[in-house]
């Protein structure tokens, strides 16, 4: 999940500019463990969730994702050379 300054979004906003600065810091790229492909059971339908000192902030499943994996693979791919390893980071579940 990516993280965001909401303080320099809010300030980037009002004065009309970019606010990709609050999206880029070090450490707004939470990542987890990774799972094997082989150890998942759909990919399609999947809960994923965000704690924050125990406490669920952000979760979600992949079944709500507006466009499925090899959508936005093949979107991305237009636009950029991508290799093992690189990541996607898509959005941010409902009730931020």
């Amino acid at each position: 999940m990516d993280l965001t300054a909401r303080d320099l979004q809010q300030d980037c906003k009002d004065k009309g500019l970019p606010w990709e600065i609050s999206k880029a810091f070090d450490g707004s790229a939470v990542l987890s463990e990774f799972i094997p492909i082989e150890e998942v059971d759909d990919i399609n339908n999947l809960n994923f969730s965000l704690q924050r000192n125990g406490k669920i902030v952000q979760k979600g499943n992949t079944s709500d994702m507006i466009f499925g994996f090899s959508q936005i693979i093949e979107y991305v791919s237009k636009f950029m050379t991508l290799k093992i390893g690189d990541l996607i980071f898509t959005g941010t579940p409902a009730g931020v």
